[in-house]
């Protein structure tokens, strides 16, 4: 078990246990997201998060709010979704090779095959490498 960071008698299971009694329970789906403001281009794309999305055209020049989920990302404009895209989380734009990560050029892509996790200046997806993540 794990010590509290803060109650160090405590184990975090143990102070989630003495507070449980204090927390509001829910009646639904809990619906949280990051929002953040932004604004489209004349090529009708958004950029969040080093990437760029594709939007309705209508939405050109004007703001847009950008609601990051876990699994998706949702683009409002005056509260109207001009942007609906599912997105791969972390965990599965990992390389899948175990103990192996991967930020080679496209110039050297066999050497992610041979470099270890613990080294460092190899293996970022190739994704990546070409500009998205």
């Amino acid at each position: 078990m794990h010590k509290h960071p803060e109650l160090t008698d405590r184990t975090i299971w143990q102070a989630f246990e003495a507070e449980r009694t204090q927390l509001v329970l829910t009646s639904g789906r809990f619906d949280g997201f990051h929002a953040t403001q932004a604004s489209v281009s004349k090529t009708c794309l958004v950029r969040f998060d080093n990437n760029k999305y594709s939007v309705s055209s209508r939405a050109v020049g004007r703001p847009i709010e950008i609601q990051a989920y876990a699994d998706r990302i949702v683009i409002r404009q005056d509260g109207t979704i001009v942007g609906d895209i599912l997105v791969a989380s972390a965990a599965a734009r990992r390389p899948t090779i175990p103990g192996i990560t991967c930020q080679c050029s496209p110039r050297s892509p066999a050497r992610c095959a041979t470099v270890p996790r613990s080294k460092t200046g190899c293996c970022q997806p190739a994704w990546s490498v070409f500009g998205a993540s």
